[in-house]
């Protein structure tokens, strides 16, 4: 399931994405640098009194200070990040087929620079134990030729590492802005859309077979008179040695369970208790990355969001949106996931509220992120050194 889907963010939290590009070569300086040279990034880092500091940000022990340093990527840097993106994505060998995609390729590599710069000041750090040297040697005949040394490899994965655990951490380091959260809030409230439900989800899955698989062949024997007999159960044996009859898994078999479920909700009986006796667990998305849930488990969504962590099917959030507090739906096919789903409304609050918030704001910061880093960075393309990469 995308989480991005029926997610609508305000036109104001998400426009300035669409300028990265143009940012990245109209907003800049030209400089007094040689024309290899595609980017100066400036920051601040924490060394030790002597100066000493190595790649991962990490300084020796003893007293430390700030200084200010000045980080320069040439051509050749951006042509081995490339070679070495493109080998993780399973083709060393691939090239950018337009000029959009080229250009697309050179600001990825001058905002994962800006990621990097942005992440050594804040001092993050690596937690990869992997030893990036051996694991080289491992892939040397792919790389080698292409000029690829291990000091370069190790470079670029302990660089990415320090990326991923930046990214992942973001949250503790930025914020939405104010400005743009409320102009989220303004959109919602003003088309009545500004609330925070709890739920529960059971999902009672189904073997989908199609007729073929599940037809009088299979399913249905003849007795030695032509007539047809009754079908045999399957039978599995359990850790005692003893038989047992195979629970039926199939669509038919699924919705008599489902609707007696719905029988039973509606008859008094506790909703996640039957989720853990019939339903499965589901994969969905928290906050703004992805979780396994068990069976029934209290799930928040502001309306933003609600669609995406239904399921993104019409028939589901249509039919939940017709719910009081403590309802539930009939169950509902949804072929998409080999399942029949049953949501239980727990209750509405008004506003964005509670953990429903967090999970928002959570995701509005992933969509600006890139955003963020470019404002909070300094930093200059060399356009001639930039033009003459493309």
């Amino acid at each position: 399931m995308d989480k991005r889907t029926g997610i609508i963010i305000a036109g104001s939290c998400i426009l300035v994405l669409i300028l990265i590009a143009i940012v990245f070569i109209s907003d800049s300086k030209t400089l007094e640098v040689p024309s290899n040279v595609l980017l100066t990034v400036t920051s601040e880092r924490t060394v030790s009194k002597n100066g000493d500091t190595n790649p991962s940000g990490e300084t020796s022990s003893g007293e430390t200070q700030k200084i200010t340093k000045k980080e320069q990527y040439t051509a050749d840097d951006y042509k081995t990040y490339q070679l070495l993106s493109n080998y993780d994505n399973g083709d060393i060998t691939k090239k950018p087929a337009s000029d959009d995609e080229r250009s697309e390729a050179l600001n990825n590599f001058i905002l994962n620079k800006l990621y990097y710069n942005a992440a050594l000041k804040h001092q993050v750090k690596s937690t990869s134990e992997t030893d990036y040297a051996a694991e080289y040697e491992e892939k040397k005949a792919d790389l080698e030729p292409y000029g690829v040394t291990s000091e370069q490899y190790a470079a670029y994965k302990k660089e990415n590492d320090i990326v991923q655990a930046f990214k992942g951490s973001f949250g503790d380091y930025y914020s939405v802005p104010d400005d743009a959260y409320e102009s989220v809030v303004d959109t919602y409230r003003s088309s009545g859309e500004y609330s925070t439900y709890s739920f529960r989800i059971m999902s009672i899955p189904y073997d989908a077979k199609s007729e073929e698989e599940s037809g009088d062949a299979t399913d249905v024997a003849e007795t030695p008179s032509g007539e047809e007999a009754e079908p045999t159960p399957e039978v599995t044996e359990t850790s005692s040695g003893e038989a047992e009859e195979q629970k039926d898994t199939s669509k038919e078999a699924q919705q008599i369970v489902a609707q007696s479920v719905v029988e039973r909700f509606r008859s008094g009986e506790d909703f996640q208790e039957l989720a853990k006796e019939f339903g499965s667990m589901r994969f969905t998305f928290v906050g703004s990355g992805y979780s396994l849930l068990n069976a029934g488990d209290l799930e928040y969504a502001t309306s933003p969001l609600l669609k995406s962590k239904l399921g993104s099917s019409d028939e589901v959030y249509d039919a939940f949106m017709q719910l009081k507090p403590g309802e539930c739906t009939e169950p509902i096919d949804m072929e998409t996931y080999n399942s029949y789903q049953i949501v239980k409304l727990e209750s509405v609050e008004d506003g964005f509220v509670g953990e429903g918030e967090k999970e928002l704001k959570a995701i509005l910061l992933s969509e600006i992120m890139d955003t963020l880093i470019i404002q909070d960075s300094k930093y200059d393309v060399n356009q001639s050194g930039y033009l003459q990469t493309l």
